[in-house]
């Protein structure tokens, strides 16, 4: 993950935005230097992806394990893949992994590149007994056929629809999908929000989160109020 910092000259640094553990035993936040990270201690260079991910060069990472000491009060369990494998997948993958599904009351999925705002936590509900999605999409990509186009960037499912998890993929047509081929109802699905936001939010404003590393929109553009039920 990569910040700009813009000093005085308006010179841009280019440097990681979290601190990684280099094999040299520093940590700190590496320098960029164009497709590469580099330690700012040993100098030793890593590898980065177009997309800004920091190759180690192992299958358990420095990064990985940082990662893992960050959140361990939290953490149940942990996988990482060298290869990418799609949302999906890494959901399904998810699932198969937990052994004891059905003591807990919601999974709640969302991308890992999600800043979530204050609002996020004021608006959330643990106890809804819906399928949840963030909010609709921006007007005039708000439809996928006659069913709403949903953002989607999260997913939050009660326990009494674990069983839909692997029948279907979290897409912006996952609404149209299960109401089409898993023959769900308009009372099964809701919205987290009540306004239209698309899902990239460098595009459009978003109340509840955005996605880092990119800019922020802070441009409301369908400012409308959803109504599932007169759509």
């Amino acid at each position: 993950m990569l910040s700009k910092l813009n000093n005085k000259n308006e010179i841009t640094r280019m440097k990681t935005l979290f601190k990684y553990r280099c094999s040299c035993g520093n940590t700190d936040f590496f320098k960029i230097d164009q497709s590469l990270a580099r330690c700012v201690v040993c100098g030793h260079d890593f590898l980065m992806s177009p997309s800004g991910v920091i190759n180690f060069y192992r299958s358990t990472t420095s990064q990985n394990l940082y990662f893992n000491e960050i959140y361990k009060s939290v953490l149940v369990d942990s996988e990482y893949y060298e290869n990418l494998i799609g949302i999906n997948k890494l959901i399904h993958n998810c699932i198969d992994r937990i052994t004891n599904i059905n003591n807990y009351d919601f999974i709640l999925c969302m991308r890992i590149d999600l800043f979530l705002k204050d609002n996020f936590f004021e608006i959330f509900n643990p106890y809804s007994d819906k399928i949840l999605f963030p909010s609709v999409c921006f007007k005039p990509h708000h439809k996928c056929g006659l069913h709403p186009r949903v953002n989607d960037m999260m997913m939050f499912i009660p326990k009494k629809y674990f069983n839909f998890i692997k029948k279907f993929e979290l897409c912006h047509n996952s609404w149209h999908d299960l109401i089409v081929s898993h023959k769900l109802s308009y009372e099964d699905l809701d919205m987290m929000l009540n306004t239209y936001h698309d899902s990239d939010s460098a595009k459009d404003f978003n109340p509840i989160y955005y996605i880092v590393n990119r800019n922020v929109n802070n441009t409301h553009r369908t400012k409308e109020i959803f109504d599932k039920y007169n759509f």
